[in-house]
C-alpha cells in the first residue's frame, strides 16, 4: 500500500499483499518480524513506516464486538510495547489509525465513530512541551465537549 504510493521516496521497503481481509494475522506477523529485525540490527533510519491491518480487517469482517477484534487490539498492544522496549532515546514512535469505524465495521461516512481515530506518540525522553501537557489536555477535552454539545444542539433543533 505504502510502496505503491511513495516508492520514489523510500530507500528500502518490504511490501506484502494487504487486501486479504479474511487473514487477520499473516501481514501483521510479517510486519512485526521486519520491524523487530530492523530494531535488533540497529538499522539507521530517519523514518520507518509499519502498517498493520489486522484490526481493520477484523472490524470489517467480524464487527467491533467480536472476540477476534479484541484479539487484534491485544496483538497491536504487544507490537507497540515491543517497539517501545527496543527504541533508543532518540526515537519517537507515532501510532495512528487511518479512520474510525462503526460498531458493525463500516466507515467512509460522516458518523462520529467513522471520523474519530487514535493518535499516540511516545518517546523515552520527555517531549519538549511535556510541562504543558495538562493545559493542552484540558483544552482538547473542552474543545471535544464543545463539538459534541454543538452536534447535540443541531440534532435537537
Amino acid at each position: 500500500m505504502w510502496y505503491k504510493r511513495f516508492k520514489n521516496l523510500l530507500d528500502r521497503y518490504k511490501a506484502y499483499d494487504t487486501f486479504e481481509v479474511i487473514d487477520l494475522d499473516t501481514l501483521d506477523n510479517n510486519v512485526y518480524g521486519d520491524v523487530m529485525k530492523e530494531l535488533d540490527e540497529g538499522s539507521n533510519f530517519k523514518l520507518m513506516i509499519a502498517h498493520i491491518i489486522g484490526i481493520d480487517s477484523a472490524g470489517h469482517t467480524k464487527g467491533l464486538a467480536h472476540k477476534e477484534f479484541e484479539r487484534k487490539i491485544q496483538d497491536a498492544y504487544k507490537f507497540i510495547s515491543g517497539i517501545i522496549d527496543k527504541m533508543d532515546q532518540d526515537t519517537t514512535l507515532i501510532v495512528f489509525g487511518d479512520h474510525g469505524m462503526t460498531d458493525s465495521g463500516d466507515h467512509g461516512g460522516g458518523a462520529e465513530l467513522e471520523l474519530r481515530t487514535i493518535l499516540f506518540a511516545h518517546q523515552k525522553t520527555p517531549f519538549p512541551m511535556y510541562e504543558q501537557h495538562n493545559k493542552m489536555e484540558e483544552a482538547f477535552f473542552n474543545m471535544d465537549r464543545t463539538i459534541k454539545i454543538g452536534d447535540l444542539a443541531a440534532i435537537v433543533s
